[in-house]
C-alpha cells in the first residue's frame, strides 16, 4: 500500500456527517441522563419528573409567599404585650435607682409622655423630695389597678408600701406598656404620719 495515496485521499463527507451527529447525541445523551435522573428523583418521591418541575415551581411561588408572611408574623411576635408580672420587676428597677440615687437613669428609662409634660429638672426635683425620706430599704405590693390609656395602651397602677431609713409611705407607680416593656408615666408618694405604720 502506498502511505502518499492514502494521505491524498479526501475524506468522506460521511465522516464529517457523522461527527457532527455526535456531538448533537451526545448533548441528547446528557440530557436523556438529566432526564432520567428528574425521572428517577420523581419517583423516589412518589412523582413523575413533569410533576416533580412543577413541585419546584410551587415551592419557589411558596417561598416567595411564606417568607414575608412569616416576617410580618415574626415582627407582630416582636410588638407584645409587657406581662402583667413585669410591673414588679419594673418598680423593683425605679426602687433601686433611687435608693442608689441614680435619679437621671429614672428619668432616661421613663415613657416619653412623662417627659412632654415635666422636664428632666423638675422629675428630679420630685425624686430628690421623695429621697428626702429615706433611702427604700424595703418595699411589696400592695395592690395594682390595670387599664387603658392613650388610646390602646396598657396601663399598671401599682400602689407600694415603702419602707425607708425614716419612714414608711405608700408610693403610687404608674406605668405604661410600650412594646412589651413596662416604662414610668409617673408616680406619687403618701408618707405616713408618725413615722412607721
Amino acid at each position: 500500500m502506498d502511505l502518499t495515496a492514502v494521505s491524498v485521499q479526501p475524506i468522506p463527507a460521511m465522516f464529517w456527517a457523522q461527527e457532527t451527529t455526535v456531538e448533537p447525541s451526545l448533548l441528547s445523551l446528557s440530557l436523556s441522563f438529566a432526564e432520567f435522573r428528574i425521572q428517577f428523583c420523581g419517583e423516589r418521591l412518589g412523582t413523575t419528573g413533569t410533576s416533580l418541575n412543577v413541585n419546584m415551581v410551587h415551592i419557589s411561588y411558596m417561598r416567595r409567599f411564606l417568607i414575608p408572611v412569616l416576617t410580618l408574623m415574626l415582627l407582630a411576635a416582636c410588638t407584645h404585650e409587657a406581662p402583667t408580672q413585669d410591673v414588679d420587676k419594673a418598680a423593683a428597677q425605679f426602687f433601686l435607682w433611687l435608693q442608689a440615687a441614680q435619679y437621671d437613669q429614672i428619668y432616661d428609662h421613663a415613657d416619653d409622655n412623662l417627659k412632654d409634660q415635666k422636664p428632666r429638672a423638675a422629675v428630679l426635683d420630685d425624686l430628690q423630695k421623695l429621697a428626702a425620706y429615706g433611702r427604700p430599704q424595703e418595699w411589696h405590693r400592695l395592690s395594682m389597678t390595670l387599664g387603658t390609656e392613650k388610646g390602646d395602651k396598657r396601663v399598671a397602677v401599682p400602689l407600694y408600701s415603702l419602707k425607708t431609713d425614716n419612714l414608711t409611705s405608700e408610693i403610687t407607680l404608674k406605668f405604661i406598656d410600650v412594646d412589651g416593656e413596662w416604662k414610668l408615666l409617673g408616680f406619687a408618694v403618701k408618707p405616713h404620719v408618725g413615722g412607721q405604720s
